[in-house]
């Protein structure tokens, strides 16, 4: 059977360096080993906003439809990222500044939003974000918007807490077997779901 190429887009909010989107490919080519070489990335160079012009923030609660022409997207973006509590599964803050999200909509293709301005975003949040984006297991049960790895040096553990950005044994296995899985379908899309 003929595997198909799985591909993501990074795309820039309106302010976006170049330097955050060469962050963005680095992060995601350190994965090659673990995906067989098989991701395709593509920096289109297009503006995708997803803040209001002359806003500081992302509402990650009212991002319109996003034209992403690849199997998933990285938008890169230089304003905070923010999500009130009443939208979230989870318990957060009010005004909860995230280094990152990862989730699908129903008109979009799956798609990850970093904070480039997050401490020159660090390579394991753009891996991690990606990790949600494949949906990865861990312990049997499949990441549901409440749960991370349990081993604190994983990528997978929870970004906040900080660690070295490398997957651990469990979630490289899960990673390239659902990224494998998804080149043998027509389809990456999984349906809905939402991840920090």
């Amino acid at each position: 059977m003929k595997l198909r190429p799985i591909s993501v887009e990074i795309l820039r909010d309106h302010n976006t360096p170049d330097v955050a989107v060469e962050l963005a490919v680095r992060a995601l080519r350190s994965l090659d080993p673990i995906l067989d070489n098989g991701l395709s990335i593509v920096d289109s160079g297009r503006i995708e906003p997803v803040s209001v012009p002359g806003s500081t923030i992302v509402d990650t609660d009212n991002i319109p439809r996003l034209d992403i022409r690849a199997d998933f997207g990285i938008i890169m973006t230089h304003n905070e990222l923010t999500v009130r509590p009443e939208k979230s599964k989870k318990i957060i803050r009010e005004n909860t500044i995230l280094a990152g999200m990862a989730y699908s909509r129903g008109k979009n293709r799956p798609y990850g939003i970093i904070d480039a301005n997050q401490s020159g975003v660090p390579e394991h949040i753009v891996t991690h974000e990606f990790g949600h984006l494949l949906r990865i297991k861990h312990g049997g049960e499949y990441y549901d918007g409440e749960s991370h790895c349990t081993i604190d040096e994983c990528n997978m553990y929870p970004v906040s807490s900080g660690h070295n950005g490398a997957f651990c044994q469990e979630c490289a296995h899960h990673t390239a077997s659902n990224f494998h899985s998804l080149r043998r379908k027509k389809s990456s899309l999984f349906g809905r779901y939402l991840f920090y």
